[in-house]
């Protein structure tokens, strides 16, 4: 798209709050051929093109380690813009787009590629876990599902040097953060949930298709034409924007962050929580925060009680009140206040 962008404008914002704070992107490339573009620490020598990582980190830092993935209507570089300068001074961040998000892409679809990462990049303390979670394992479908990305973050992580960290997941992100903790739980030191529907059910979406008028979630993930497009981003911020605002914004916005809609559909395909044939879901033993705006239209806040319930004692659901799905980004101070709290009151990883 030529011309003036308000998304160009805000994306060169983010990358500028991102290397002020002392990240520099990395691009890491797995086994499987799958590329993730990363913001983390910078190392001694300094580069103004991303670090290409096949092995170890150039530079390993030595603050506890903080990993942010986002949802699905965002990347890495603008997903937690409003946390950075939050959480630099004390933590080592680690900002990863999500596979075929912003820069992460893979390079080709050979299924022996893909399906090698099943049996490698395991946690060793994982692959000695009950039978239940090796055959709760076995059963999952990985090809571009949460779980896999799971995998990949935890490649990507690895390869960058970091062996533990507290992970934070929005949305989306919340799936893989869960699924990592799962599968990888002497990496993750503790998990932060964010407004992420991992009690989910195939009924869950019929309210939001039947207010939206939407046929199918797909429309409101990866909708396929403007009009959609706008609908999902209002159910999204939930009276956060303004209803004057003239439709060129939300064509700049579509035309510039939409990415590969063909892989982001088949990302919801893959989708495993929520499906009728899926597994039960396993529980994670590591101390969670479960954030959750109040007026959130996209996942209820009932689910946030839900996953409290399920979890039982160790872990901690705090709302914020008026918050919609991504209070990351509306209501930043408190999610930073809460967060802070959570990542203070207990020991922090270290990477």
């Amino acid at each position: 798209m030529g011309g003036f962008s308000l998304v160009g404008l805000k994306i060169k914002h983010s990358r500028w709050i991102l290397r002020s704070n002392g990240l520099q992107p990395h691009v890491i490339e797995l086994q499987n051929g799958c590329k993730i573009h990363c913001w983390g620490p910078a190392p001694s020598l300094k580069s103004v093109l991303p670090t290409r990582l096949t092995s170890g980190y150039p530079s390993p830092a030595s603050k506890p380690a903080l990993l942010f993935l986002h949802g699905f209507g965002a990347d890495g570089t603008i997903a937690w813009d409003s946390q950075v300068p939050a959480f630099s001074k004390h933590f080592s961040l680690y900002l990863p787009d999500l596979l075929f998000f912003g820069g992460s892409t893979i390079s080709c679809d050979d299924n022996s590629n893909i399906n090698a990462l099943q049996n490698t990049g395991g946690d060793p303390q994982a692959e000695e876990s009950s039978p239940s979670k090796m055959e709760h394992r076995e059963k999952m479908k990985v090809r571009f599902s949460e779980v896999f990305q799971a995998k990949c973050m935890y490649e990507a992580m690895s390869k960058m040097g970091v062996h533990e960290a507290v992970v934070v997941g929005h949305s989306y992100g919340g799936f893989v953060a869960y699924h990592m903790a799962n599968l990888y739980p002497s990496f993750v030191k503790r998990v932060v949930i964010v407004s992420s529907g991992i009690m989910m059910d195939s009924h869950t979406n019929d309210n939001l298709l039947r207010e939206s008028g939407s046929s199918c979630i797909h429309d409101m993930l990866v909708p396929p034409t403007l009009p959609l497009f706008k609908k999902s981003l209002q159910f999204t911020f939930n009276g956060y924007i303004p209803s004057w605002l003239p439709s060129f914004f939300y064509k700049d916005i579509y035309e510039n962050m939409s990415g590969d809609k063909g892989r982001r559909l088949q990302l919801v395909d893959d989708i495993i929580l929520g499906n009728e044939d899926s597994p039960s879901l396993p529980t994670i033993e590591q101390s969670t925060l479960i954030l959750w705006g109040d007026k959130d239209q996209i996942f209820n806040i009932s689910l946030a009680h839900k996953l409290k319930e399920f979890l039982g004692a160790k872990a901690e659901l705090c709302t914020i009140p008026g918050a919609c799905h991504v209070p990351q980004l509306v209501n930043p101070k408190e999610l930073n206040k809460l967060l802070l709290s959570f990542l203070t009151n207990v020991p922090a990883a270290q990477t």
